[in-house]
This record gives C-alpha cells, sequence and structure tokens, in this order.
C-alpha cells in the first residue's frame, strides 16, 4: 500500500474515532483493543492496523471495512455515508416488523378464503 492510502486510512479512522464514535484516542484504543501508540502511528499515517485491528475498527464504529480504506471521499461524504448507514440500521427493524405484519395479513386473508 503506498503512503497516500496509509495516510487516507488513518485520516478516516481518526475521523470516524472523532465525529461518529467521539471518542478520545484513549477511549478508543481501549474499546478496539490495541495501544495508544499503536492508534496514534495509524492516525498519522506512520503504520497500517492489522487486519484484526481494522475488523475491530470497522465493528466497533458500525461501518464497512472498505469504507474505511475509500481514499476518494472527504469528510463530509464519509460523514453522510455513515449518518445514511445509522439511520437505514435504527429504520431497518421498524420496516422488518411491518413488512411482517403484512406478510401475516396476506397469509391470514388467503388461509381464510
Amino acid at each position: 500500500m503506498n503512503a497516500n492510502k496509509v495516510e487516507c486510512l488513518g485520516k478516516n479512522i481518526q475521523f470516524i474515532r472523532k465525529e461518529i464514535c467521539h471518542m478520545t484516542q484513549l477511549e478508543f484504543s481501549e474499546s478496539i483493543h490495541i495501544s495508544i501508540e499503536q492508534l496514534q502511528k495509524i492516525e498519522q499515517g506512520k503504520s497500517l492496523p492489522s487486519v484484526p485491528s481494522l475488523f475491530a475498527i470497522a465493528d466497533y464504529a458500525k461501518v464497512p471495512v472498505d469504507l474505511l480504506a475509500k481514499d476518494d471521499i472527504n469528510s463530509s461524504k464519509l460523514y453522510s455515508i455513515i449518518f445514511l448507514m445509522k439511520e437505514i440500521e435504527k429504520y431497518n427493524s421498524i420496516f422488518i416488523e411491518c413488512t411482517c405484519d403484512m406478510l401475516l395479513t396476506v397469509y391470514n386473508k388467503i388461509r381464510n378464503s
């Protein structure tokens, strides 16, 4: 991975930590089980996270792993994508509940005909 991509990955992780998770480096590093020094190196673009750390970051922030590595995305786009994903997730259970209710209603109508 070239230096620009490593730096971009670090900036994306830093953005997610600050703007999405609202955490300090210490809080975030403890949450994903890496040292604060390692997180600092990652955010500065001096080091790549290990694969397990990358997945831990994505899992903790509830974002797809590939979104962390996007190098053609700016902070406002990244924030918008993550915001929309969280909104969809929030309403997904409501949608599933409505869909189940509708299917049950249709099933009962068919069964009673």
